[in-house]
């Protein structure tokens, strides 16, 4: 079992200008947190995991669709929604539905926020389909 310090400095890692993004320390960060339902706290859950990943995140954005932009200021840039990479972030944006719009990491197998998500829509339901935009640290 790895210590909380050793996962930060293992794994693959991604450099920008805001320093090293530890993708293995985030995913495990995130799934090893993540909640049996949704709690409603997705930005919170997909913010400490990019925190145990080594990004120092200042004044983090309330609502989840608000990390739309935010994250650029970190690195992040956006990527083509296929071919999704293990530590990608996924924004989803706000609606009359869902105030707070949605966000979502990419373990490599499966989506997670505050939960464990059954796929890509949360709440496994792809009835509602907001415009989103996939981030991932270069």
């Amino acid at each position: 079992s790895l210590t909380a310090k050793s996962q930060m400095t293992e794994g693959p890692e991604s450099k920008g200008n805001t320093g090293t993004f530890n993708v293995s320390a985030a995913v495990n960060h995130i799934v090893s947190h993540a909640q049996p339902r949704p709690t409603n706290r997705c930005a919170y859950h997909v913010g400490t995991a990019m925190v145990a990943g080594g990004i120092p995140l200042r004044s983090p954005p309330p609502s989840a669709y608000q990390y739309r932009g935010y994250l650029e200021r970190y690195g992040f840039q956006q990527v083509s929604a296929s071919d999704y990479r293990p530590g990608d972030i996924a924004v989803l944006q706000n609606s009359p539905a869902n105030r707070h719009g949605h966000i979502q990491m990419y373990t490599g197998s499966q989506w997670v926020s505050d939960y464990v998500q059954q796929g890509f829509w949360p709440g496994g339901s792809s009835s509602q389909q907001p415009p989103f935009v996939i981030y991932r640290k270069p």
